[in-house]
């Protein structure tokens, strides 16, 4: 789980030209906007990630009602601030003797994660007070074949197969820049749309089960974007060939990609019908080994297989736009920079940012959303909610 907030430093402190009340305070990666003499350098303060829901109901963030007590990209006296951050002494509820860097508060304070809308979608009509299905119910053997498909509670994410889609962002592991400053990274586009994980799971020698999920939820078959994607894409032909292509030492697969079109973040690509782009396949091995593959295996396999077994959906990656290693750049106000675009499906639209990943382990990763991007996003959303 995301620390959306947390115990962290105050590392310095920077004046901002003109600004009279405020001052521009560094925690991790973040620059946030602070009030003037209300930290000093190495302070320890409460630091709320953007993209973190306040609870109403604490008076501590009553300031925060105008905002809907969301943290999000700001920008105050001209500097762009991401992220809050506030006395420790605000909170009563953390005990002096426990006070440490890096303690996780997420639970404690009762902070949740701001979420985009999904797309809806349609249930599946089953009237489990039919006559005939409570008839066929009273055999246990029934029950398992078929409570399965009609039970929510069985439909949990396959988070064995592969994680929900939650890149952490370059700003809370600025250590990863020296760390691996000699490697080679993969800079890809990372698109605003709704995130769908397809697995596939082999339960036996001969038998395999699929899954189709939104970010968080195993989806039943029913009229939705991901069964549509799945079915549009021949998802299911890609999996089945992946693993009977990887052999028998092969247990499961997962692909996640990101959907985008219509009804989808406001359709800031003009797109007439919905697209699926795939970032990410992990392999699970018997042994418990697993492999991701980086963005050129994805797109030679898919490719491969498309044209062996003629499947007519050719499956797409999402763009590469750069590649090289990271001691380029000198911080992580360069990466955040370089963030900074238009992207590669729509000329004249900001990109959200980019994902960088390993070129020889991509479950070495991590975002850089750009800073341009979420202050233009977060007027738009403003515009819209007048």
């Amino acid at each position: 789980m995301r620390n959306l907030a947390s115990i962290q430093k105050i590392s310095r402190l920077e004046e901002i030209p003109e600004a009279k009340n405020v001052i521009k305070a560094f925690v991790l990666g973040w620059e946030i906007v602070v009030k003037k003499n209300e930290f000093k350098p190495g302070d320890l303060c409460v630091f709320f990630e953007t993209d973190s829901l306040l609870p109403k109901d604490n008076t501590v963030f009553s300031f925060m009602e105008s905002r809907k007590f969301r943290v999000k990209t700001v920008k105050l006296a001209g500097q762009i601030s991401q992220g809050l951050a506030l006395p420790i002494s605000m909170f009563p509820e953390i005990a002096d003797s426990e006070i440490k860097e890096g303690l996780d508060l997420t639970e404690r304070l009762k902070i949740e994660k701001y979420e985009k809308e999904e797309e809806t979608f349609v249930e599946p009509k089953i009237n489990i007070n039919s006559h005939i299905l409570k008839f066929v119910l009273k055999y246990k053997v029934m029950r398992k074949l078929i409570l399965p498909f009609i039970s929510k509670s069985k439909r949990t994410f396959p988070s064995r197969i592969i994680s929900e889609s939650d890149e952490t962002r370059i700003q809370c592991m600025p250590g990863i820049l020296e760390k691996e400053k000699d490697s080679i990274f993969i800079a890809t586009e990372k698109l605003e749309g709704c995130s769908a994980t397809f697995t596939i799971n082999r339960t036996c020698l001969f038998w395999t089960s699929v899954s189709v999920c939104s970010r968080k939820r195993n989806l039943p078959r029913s009229q939705n974007i991901w069964w549509n994607m799945y079915d549009d894409y021949c998802i299911q032909s890609y999996l089945k060939w992946i693993i009977a292509l990887l052999g028998m030492n092969v247990k499961s697969v997962g692909i996640q990609g990101e959907i985008i079109g219509p009804k989808i973040c406001k359709n800031i690509y003009s797109l007439k019908g919905h697209d699926l782009y795939i970032y990410r396949l992990k392999i699970n091995y018997r042994n418990g080994n697993v492999k991701f593959l980086n963005h050129y295996e994805m797109q030679d396999l898919f490719e491969s297989i498309r044209k062996e077994f003629g499947i007519y959906a050719k499956l797409k990656v999402v763009p590469v736009l750069w590649e090289g290693i990271l001691k380029g750049f000198k911080d992580v106000n360069a990466i955040l920079e370089f963030a900074n675009g238009f992207s590669k499906l729509k000329q004249d639209q900001l990109r959200e940012g980019l994902v960088f990943s390993k070129l020889r382990d991509p479950s070495v990763s991590f975002k850089a959303v750009s800073r341009e991007y979420l202050i233009w996003k977060n007027k738009k959303e403003d515009e819209f909610n007048i």
